[in-house]
């Protein structure tokens, strides 16, 4: 195991972008398959839905992992202050600036991946967008606050997965629950 974690360290040091987008659209792709396999079929006889998981994995890889490894070295590079100050305006930052937009561009993708039309995805993103970000408040600052404190820079977006894969699994479901 130390070898694989040292090959790791190793990787992400040379090539951060790419190893923080691969493991950002795997651990989607897998919270996406535990809201299928474990929420959605133990109360339904929908049938696993390959294509949905690919979604997820894909906006994982191409968008998601991308722009917050990017967001998060921003953060680290232009907020200043002392380190208790400097935490508390990432998280503000990143919770009341980054997320409200982020997110409705990340929900809007999602659905229109599966839709085919942006109107669609709009008026689908609509009717749950609230409960997803009143959702994010519940769980995110408190995330981002340790993040941020704790955490080097490079493994920032690891940890925030690791935490998102059953942020993810909730995404999924909540994004397919109005398809029942």
């Amino acid at each position: 195991m130390s070898a694989f974690l040292q090959i790791y360290k190793n990787t992400l040091q040379r090539h951060p972008f790419i190893v923080q987008s691969v493991q950002v659209g795997t651990l989607m792709g897998i919270g996406d398959i535990i809201a299928q396999k474990c929420i959605e079929q133990r109360y339904s006889e929908k049938p696993y839905n390959f294509k949905r998981t690919t979604n997820f994995f894909l906006l994982g890889t191409c968008f998601l992992g991308p722009v917050n490894s990017r967001w998060f070295r921003i953060l680290d590079q232009y907020v200043k202050g002392k380190p208790t100050q400097r935490v508390l305006k990432k998280v503000a930052l990143d919770q009341f600036v980054y997320i409200p937009c982020f997110l409705a561009v990340f929900l809007t993708s999602l659905e229109y991946l599966e839709r085919k039309s942006l109107d669609d995805a709009r008026k689908a993103v609509k009717l749950y967008y609230w409960d997803v970000i009143k959702a994010n408040y519940t769980i995110w600052p408190m995330v981002q606050l340790c993040n941020f404190y704790f955490v080097p820079l490079n493994y920032q977006t690891l940890v925030v997965q690791v935490v998102a894969l059953g942020w993810n699994t909730y995404i999924s479901y909540r994004t397919h629950l109005k398809e029942d």
